[in-house]
């Protein structure tokens, strides 16, 4: 009777479930040493790992492998007392990568620190940071490839969510890593560490499957968003040199629906006087060069999120504008009063063709 008990203990054995963890590590390994990054980001920039050999990479590659959370990052430094924040990248064409999530600031130790947190990752995403203050976050890598986003290709506050954009590159990697949990029930909360009930996507604490985890035993009120500010992208006219009456679009892009406000100034040569631009003219030809924009014209609408195009023949409110050089500024205000950070660019209106 030995032999059947024990085949039985046996088989029972095999039919339990095998403890297996689904948790992942990406990014760096942290096996680097810490030294200054690209240049702009001595004030605030934002960095992703865009490739990494083998010997520099995380257990688990350097992008997530599965829809899930990030229940925790690190990132090591040789530097002490500078603000990070962890960011979440989602990675275009080349070096284009979109902002899709940032956590609540940490500091560096001059050492390795971990820090808890939640956000959501897709398969796919990259792990990044936005460092302050000449934070000593990166490492000399020859073999590796950083996008960053900083005052020397415009981003002046490095790149926000939401926001889509190509980054400058550097032969530098980013010591910056993260540990990613499962979300079966898609609550937002890592199905490992921080969901006691990971098929319930209305409690996280056990009893399960019963109702939400409010002790009232009401549904969990719908968490208020918090306001953002539009972001505008893509912003541009095309052709940037176009004749009067010829066809023209002005095209952008905005995080989120917004009422937009478009301002033409022409842009006339002027001199230095003081710390005024002064309009060139017979009286007034000596003294450094500089720039005078005169506001010509304004438009206003209601733009939607997503991109925006305007058809433009050098026409405001059916007045043609004088011929010469502008800057278009895009602006933009959400639905909340907060106001997007403008942004502007420039084009050339040639006279119209005459016809014979």
């Amino acid at each position: 009777m030995r032999f059947p008990l024990a085949l039985a203990a046996v088989l029972a054995a095999l039919a339990l479930p095998a403890a297996a963890s689904g948790a992942v590590t990406i990014g760096s390994n942290l096996a680097g040493t810490g030294t200054n990054g690209p240049g702009g980001c001595n004030t605030i920039c934002t960095g992703v790992n865009v490739n990494l050999p083998a010997t520099s990479t995380a257990a688990n590659g350097l992008t997530s492998p599965i829809n899930g959370v990030v229940v925790k990052w690190r990132v090591k430094s040789a530097s002490s007392g500078n603000p990070v924040s962890f960011r979440v990248l989602r990675p275009g064409a080349g070096t284009t990568y979109t902002g899709a999530g940032t956590s609540t600031p940490g500091t560096t130790n001059g050492a390795t620190a971990e820090f808890a947190t939640r956000l959501k990752i897709n398969a796919g995403d990259g792990v990044g940071l936005n460092p302050g203050n000449s934070a000593l976050v990166w490492s000399n890598n020859a073999a590796a490839t950083v996008a960053h986003w900083s005052v020397t290709n415009g981003f002046n506050d490095g790149l926000a969510d939401g926001q889509t954009a190509p980054g400058a590159t550097s032969n530098q990697e980013l010591l910056v890593q993260a540990v990613v949990e499962p979300d079966a029930d898609g609550d937002g909360f890592g199905d490992e560490t921080q969901d006691g009930c990971p098929a319930d996507p209305a409690r996280q604490t056990p009893p399960c499957g019963t109702g939400p985890t409010n002790p009232n035993g009401n549904p969990p009120p719908t968490p208020t968003p918090t306001p953002t500010a539009p972001v505008i992208t893509g912003y541009a006219v095309v052709p940037a040199t176009f004749r009067l009456g010829s066809l023209a679009q002005i095209r952008f892009r905005l995080s989120q629906a917004a009422s937009y406000d478009l301002t033409f100034d022409r842009i006339l040569p002027g001199r230095k006087r003081g710390r005024r631009c002064v309009l060139q003219s017979r009286t007034v030809r000596t003294g450094v060069r500089c720039a005078v924009y005169l506001r010509r014209a304004a438009i206003s609408g209601s733009g939607r999120a997503g991109l925006n195009t305007l058809a433009f023949r050098g026409r405001v409110a059916g007045r043609p504008l004088p011929l010469g050089r502008y800057r278009l500024t895009f602006g933009a205000v959400g639905p909340t009063r907060l106001v997007a950070k403008t942004r502007s660019r420039t084009f050339t209106l040639l006279p119209a063709l005459r016809r014979r």
